[in-house]
């Protein structure tokens, strides 16, 4: 007996420990790959910075002498400047000493010297006397390989030292893990911090490595670009400030949780060779960001740091000092140590705003550098992917300790249970007090008292759900809600009828309206073509429009689940699904594209506007005005203007007697415009073959990655914060509209186009496709039987005046169709008068007008970028607007 239980109960154990033996496994197998990946990867950076090659497709070429990458020299010199860094903090000068927050392996708080804004000071002066007593600083940068070595055999000196020392005090576990994360959360000699030292020495090295790049550029006998010098500024902006108010560096994740090892200081001490990529990119490029690009990229600078600031001193002055009068109104919920948590104000707003400002501001140091080479992105996107993660961590710890709840109760079979759950705990509480045994006097308490009556998790959160339906009553017992609270807890409420109405309008306005319906009412008889697109407007669009929003309304539900009321049509809400579905992978790459030509834009020179680009082909011609007369009996072409590789250099061609031949017909049949270049060979890379994929265009991902992300951001509330998005969204594009359309009408050749346009031709009624496209336009314009209507609708109250939205958001897509097709053709006749061709010649439609033609007629407006950027803005709203309500 007692040996049968021996083995019963050992036999688990041997599990356990078989179980622990592959984790150690794991974990040790993760240490090693990470310390190798990360020690690979800062090399591949520098090796990148050093020779110039910025394409990460492009495999690196290392030296292979031993020389190249350690010297001592340059060994000492870097232990010197971080020994003197060691000494600065340990000065009592320049700052006080004060205690940390309580770590979490003890109860005691650790003492810190904030001084470290004037070691920032001391480098940056010690640099310049450096610089001004001729010593060359500037060889640094010319023994980047040397000092990045160094770098690594210091951390692994470090992680060493911090290893033994777990083990001589008696910390075991897993080796490889111990060496990579580390044991030690705050690994101390005295009052002398080596995590933080490490911290500080890194973003000090930055900026000096920045000063550094700086005082390259002047070496090479050049004045360092504007770009340069502004991302510099911005960088140091940033640290300054970080410093300045250090005392938030001590709550901060890396200070209070994150145990020293390899992988922090890795993080910590490479900051100066990962950080400072976009400097290093800049002076050696000597990229110059057009002035207008400058100033965008310096407002969104400031907004970033306006958010980024404004946050973190609420949250440090809230910690400070949680009873100081400011936050007497501010929303604060208790928390499992006793202490409270702020979740108003700044902080409540975004609940991590300090994540966005830091995300914002760390776009503004890699947008300067233009979008050729995506090395200088790295950080961002790492910033991203870090601070996303951070930020679902602390979501996840919030979730269980602070706003949510655990309640330990005992079920029949006296198991005990957690239950966890959203409903805030006031609401659970009064919902389960009347039939609870026990009593709290302070519902504050709740989560340190165990609640032992036997009552089912079932009927308990069924109680919860009765108490919410009871609190949206009113106290007369009327099911009346007030205009600010929403009918529908599950789903909720639009904030405002005006969000409803924007969403309304930004979903039916969409691209269609602008490279589609200029193109048809053009060829489908010009004016004439309004008389059937208006029949059909109030045949079908405004009655189905208005049944699918009064649908949706009365419903609540969503496209698929509103055919409960006939399920024999649940298979059209499907089918509605399944096309939105279809919609939102095509259009979320147009959005891509237009994020791809918005950020091409920002330069002094539209790329497609010329024919000297790496893509252009021998066949590439800028068309103009004397390159469009006809050339005559024995004339010789030689004049293409602008051409890359002209053929004609090698020969001339010489016209015979019996033909007559123009400019137009030769370039119709031989030559491309650089526009159709720059979007078939660069933009898409057309190969000759679906057997022939290409390669990856990483620029193109990162722009459909960004417009997924962008889409997110708009829906990551549902209609609370897509209601505020579409304020933005929905009338940015009638701004842009008007302001290209005085610029238009003002060009030459400008109503010529708008002739084209306008001017009936009547004959063109009497054929069936002009009523075909008309009917077909207005399905497509308006957006009915798409599910979209129904979903936005379903976020209304019920009684809602949807009759009004619903005659008058057609009425509003039509007129904004007409009135983008007197913009469209202003254009286009300028561009056919510049360029010497008919007008029919010059007009397209679908994406060869908008990522072809147009963008050829807006290189020919003097501040062209200034006028593409404009109109790229106006396309990614419009597409945002239809690919939010789709998705």
């Amino acid at each position: 007996m007692d040996t049968t239980r021996k083995r019963t109960l050992n036999k688990p154990k041997d599990k356990a420990d078989k179980a622990s033996t592959d984790d150690n496994t794991a974990t040790s197998k993760t240490a090693v790959f990470f310390t190798l990946f990360f020690t690979s990867w800062i090399f591949v950076i520098v090796e990148k910075c050093i020779t110039g090659n910025w394409s990460i497709l492009t495999v690196p070429r290392f030296p292979n002498y031993i020389n190249s990458y350690i010297d001592i020299k340059t060994f000492v010199i870097l232990t010197g400047w971080f020994g003197l860094q060691c000494i600065l903090y340990m000065l009592p000068v320049g700052g006080e000493s004060v205690d940390g927050l309580q770590i979490k392996d003890s109860r005691k708080r650790l003492k810190y010297r904030l001084n470290a804004f004037f070691v920032l000071t001391v480098n940056i002066i010690g640099f310049f006397i450096a610089l001004l007593s001729g010593i060359r600083v500037t060889s640094v940068s010319d023994k980047l390989l040397q000092l990045t070595t160094s770098g690594v055999l210091l951390i692994l000196l470090f992680s060493i030292v911090l290893y033994l020392r777990a083990c001589k005090s008696g910390k075991t576990g897993n080796s490889f893990n111990n060496w990579f994360n580390g044991v030690e959360l705050n690994p101390r000699w005295g009052l002398f911090d080596l995590k933080y030292v490490c911290f500080r020495s890194g973003i000090i090295g930055w900026i000096l490595m920045n000063f550094i790049n700086i005082a390259k550029a002047f070496d090479k006998g050049d004045r360092p670009s504007v770009t340069l010098l502004i991302v510099a500024g911005f960088q140091l902006l940033y640290v300054a400030d970080y410093f300045w108010f250090e005392d938030g560096i001590l709550v901060s994740r890396d200070i209070v949780h994150e145990h020293l090892g390899y992988n922090l200081l890795v993080q910590f001490l490479m900051i100066p060779f990962c950080f400072a990529v976009q400097t290093r990119y800049l002076m050696m490029t000597k990229y110059e960001l057009p002035w207008y690009c400058l100033l965008a990229v310096s407002i969104l600078n400031l907004i970033g740091y306006w958010i980024y600031r404004g946050s973190n001193s609420e949250k440090n002055n809230f910690r400070k000092n949680p009873d100081d009068p400011q936050f007497a109104n501010y929303e604060v919920i208790p928390t499992s140590t006793g202490k409270n948590l702020l979740v108003s104000g700044w902080w409540g707003l975004c609940r991590h705003p300090n994540y966005l400002g830091d995300l914002i501001i760390s776009m503004t140091y890699a947008l300067p550098t233009g979008f050729s080479c995506f090395l200088p992105y790295l950080n961002p996107l790492f910033l991203f992917v870090m601070l996303v993660g951070r930020e679902r961590t602390d979501g996840d710890e919030c979730k269980y300790n602070h706003s949510f709840f655990k309640i330990h109760i005992l079920a029949h079979d006296n198991t005990p249970l957690l239950l966890e759950n959203s409903i805030n705990l006031q609401v659970l509480w009064k919902s389960i007090r009347p039939a609870a045994r026990c009593v709290v006097s302070d519902t504050d308490q709740i989560l340190k008292r165990l609640l032992t009556y036997k009552y089912k998790m079932d009927k308990m959160t069924e109680a919860a759900k009765e108490f919410n339906d009871d609190e949206s009553s009113s106290s007369d017992g009327c099911s009346t809600v007030s205009e600010n609270s929403d009918e529908n807890k599950e789903r909720g409420n639009w904030t405002r009828k005006m969000d409803f109405w924007l969403s309304l309008v930004g979903y039916a306005v969409g691209l269609g309206n602008i490279w589609r319906f200029p193109y048809l009412c053009y060829k489908s008889g010009g004016g004439a073509f309004l008389i059937p697109y208006t029949i059909f407007l109030f045949l079908c669009g405004v009655p189905l429009f208005f049944l699918e929003v009064s649908f949706g309304q009365f419903a609540s539900l969503s496209p698929i689940t509103i055919w409960r009321i006939c399920p024999l049509f649940k298979g059209t809400g499907i089918g509605m699904a399944i096309v939105s579905g279809m919609c939102c992978l095509y259009y979320n790459v147009l959005i891509a594209w237009t994020l791809y030509f918005l950020f091409m834009s920002m330069r002094t020179v539209l790329p497609w506007s010329t024919c000297g680009n790496d893509w252009n082909t021998e066949h590439c011609f800028v068309k103009d005005k004397d390159s469009s007369t006809s050339f005559k009996h024995n004339q010789t072409v030689t004049n293409f203007t602008n051409s890359k590789y002209s053929l004609l250099q090698q020969s001339s061609v010489l016209i015979n007697n019996s033909s007559l031949m123009n400019s137009s017909s030769i370039l119709k049949h031989n030559y491309t415009s650089p526009s159709e270049e720059f979007w078939e060979k660069h933009v898409l890379q057309i190969t000759d073959g679906i057997d022939n994929m290409g390669e990856l265009r990483w620029q193109l991902f990162l722009c459909l990655l960004g417009s997924w992300i962008l889409v997110f951001l708009c829906l990551c509330k549902g209609v609370k914060s897509s209601g505020k998005v579409v304020y933005i969204t929905a009338t940015f594009p009638y701004l842009v509209l008007l302001i290209l359309l005085v610029r238009g009408v003002t060009l030459p050749g400008a109503v010529d186009g708008l002739k084209w346009y306008l001017i009936p031709k009547w004959e063109k009624l009497a054929t069936f496709q002009v009523w075909g496209d008309a009917a077909v336009q207005i399905f497509y314009s308006v957006g009915m039987a798409w599910g979209g209507l129904i979903t936005l609708s379903s976020y209304n109250k019920f009684n809602n005046n949807c009759y009004r939205q619903a005659m008058m958001v057609p009425l509003m897509n039509c007129g904004t169709s007409v009135f983008a097709g007197l913009v469209i053709f202003s254009i286009i006749g300028f561009m056919a008068h510049e360029t010497g061709v008919e007008i029919d010649e010059a007009i397209k439609q679908g994406p060869g007008l908008v990522f072809v033609a147009y963008p050829a007629a807006l290189a020919k407006l003097p501040i062209s970028p200034l006028w593409a950027v404009l109109f790229f803005l106006m396309l990614l709203s419009v597409g945002l607007d239809t690919q939010s309500v789709c998705v």
